[in-house]
């Protein structure tokens, strides 16, 4: 089975996306410099983006949840071991913010369309009029989308493998190691940036996903 060291996202229709965590390819320890705990974000901003215009025409300020995110850390061990995982915890907290936000935003959306056609309705009645039967009814079917299962479905939430890494390369496999399968990295301090790979011919393009930049955490 091949796999991926770095994360690709997939983002679907109402921002039913994954992580798809994956490695290519025996191998030698892991550098000493890269040796550590390292941390990423995908923003979800980026993971919903058209997710409201799309689906109800509507423009909206999400800039205060910029920081919302899928967290993911990858630990790699001096003796060649990667332990990559999602941050359930701290992406969970996210959503929920996320969600905060979208609220908020729609909310004030609506009530300033009624506003300016000068209904006598309630926000509730207004949604009705688009088949919501509430507010509330419109917010659970975001919420469903953007939730962690779903933000999550068919990912390893936590996978354990070896690396190999050379001259900027990044070698990630289980058993046997193919080096016409690898990653390109770059290392600046405590910043390490994933920007491409090569081989990985089922997964589309090779520059697909990146860059990915991980931040040494530990």
């Amino acid at each position: 089975m091949k796999k991926k060291l770095t994360a690709v996202i997939l983002a679907a229709a109402l921002a039913l996306s994954a992580l798809l965590l994956a490695s290519c390819g025996s191998g030698t320890a892991g550098t000493d410099e890269l040796v550590g705990v390292w941390r990423t974000a995908f923003p979800l901003l980026e993971l919903t983006e058209g997710m409201v215009e799309d689906s109800l025409g509507a423009t909206l300020d999400l800039s205060e949840a910029k920081d919302d995110a899928i967290f993911e850390t990858i630990e790699l061990t001096s003796d060649g071991k990667v332990i990559q995982k999602v941050d359930e915890k701290a992406t969970r907290d996210s959503i929920d913010h996320y969600l905060s936000v979208l609220r908020d935003k729609l909310s004030e959306y609506f009530m300033n369309e009624i506003a300016s056609e000068g209904a006598n309705v309630t926000l509730d009645e207004y949604l009705q009029r688009y088949g919501f039967e509430s507010f509330d009814e419109l917010m659970d079917i975001f919420a469903e989308a953007v939730s962690f299962e779903s933000m999550t479905e068919g990912v390893e939430l936590e996978d354990e493998y070896r690396y190999t890494a050379k001259d900027g390369k990044m070698y990630s496999y289980d058993s046997i190691i193919d080096t016409s399968c690898y990653e390109t990295y770059d290392l600046n301090g405590n910043t390490l940036t994933f920007t491409g790979s090569v081989g990985y011919e089922d997964s589309g393009s090779e520059d697909e996903g990146y860059p990915i930049v991980y931040v040494k955490v530990d």
